[in-house]
């Protein structure tokens, strides 16, 4: 939601969050459990199913054309499930993780791209779903179901609302 005042107006979301990523992990490691699936992807290793810029142009980064990117950005989540060989290497922690990622930068990078249009400069989510994924828990360890904010040109660097 865009608030101004007293008025507020949906300026866009995404399909993909807390249910995509429950049920992506289910189908690709079995877990049906959000929290086991949070525990999983603690334990994983993204970079060996995901395609990073370096997996494309080497560490060298010799014809990266945008010059910019880091070896590590991320290219193509899932990309290197394209060889059979790292499908078969490919660990349940991996697969979560990876999984995690890619929903999670969808949502952060739509939210940064609504309010860098509306020229906003902070972004409030609510819901469980980033709140549990990036760690902010009570100190009791219980989920933390208090909205999520981030300013908006800040990269991607989350904390809990005040």
């Amino acid at each position: 939601l865009h608030i101004k005042g007293d008025k507020y107006e949906r300026i866009g979301g995404s399909s993909l969050g807390g249910s995509t990523f429950l049920g992506l992990c289910a189908l690709l490691t079995g877990c049906d459990n959000f929290d086991k699936a949070i525990d999983l992807a603690a334990n994983g290793d993204s970079t060996k199913v995901d395609m990073l810029v370096k997996d494309i142009y080497g560490d060298s980064m010799k014809g990266n054309l945008f010059g910019t990117l880091r070896p590590t950005t991320l290219a193509a989540s899932f990309g290197k499930m394209l060889s059979l060989d790292k499908r078969l290497r490919a660990r349940k922690e991996d697969l979560a993780l990876s999984t995690l990622i890619m929903c999670s930068m969808n949502i952060a990078a739509m939210a940064h791209i609504h309010a860098k249009h509306l020229a906003i400069k902070d972004i409030v989510f609510t819901g469980n779903f980033l709140a549990t994924t990036h760690g902010l828990r009570t100190p009791e360890g219980t989920k933390n179901t208090d909205s999520v904010h981030f300013h908006a040109y800040e990269t991607l660097s989350l904390h809990k609302r005040k």
